[in-house]
């Protein structure tokens, strides 16, 4: 059997449910159960927050997640209440990409 030991780097506080994490361009975005700021935007030097997102209309839902497209240099996000994907750009611009999900 394969055994890695692993230390711990860094960690910080969180002080709503963490429904998701992506990092793309040196930030880390975590998606928080929040009805509004729900990406939290953090420098991955030092882990000090920079800024926040507000997605219009996303519900809190421990089936929504969060990833990052390098290729694209964004965001895609799962919404389980509207039952589509968001893209959303670092800079906070956002659309929906795809209808239902089935």
């Amino acid at each position: 059997m394969w055994r890695a030991d692993v230390k711990l780097q860094a960690s910080f506080e969180a002080p709503d449910a963490v429904y998701g994490l992506a990092v793309l361009d040196k930030k880390l975005y975590v998606l928080r159960k929040r009805t509004a700021d729900q990406l939290y935007v953090y420098d991955t030097k030092d882990y000090k927050l920079q800024y926040t997102i507000t997605v219009p209309d996303l519900r809190p839902c421990t089936y929504n997640d969060l990833t990052e497209c390098v290729k694209e240099n964004c965001l895609f996000l799962s919404d389980n209440a509207a039952k589509c994907i968001r893209k959303v750009e670092p800079n906070g611009d956002q659309s929906k990409v795809s209808g239902a999900v089935a």
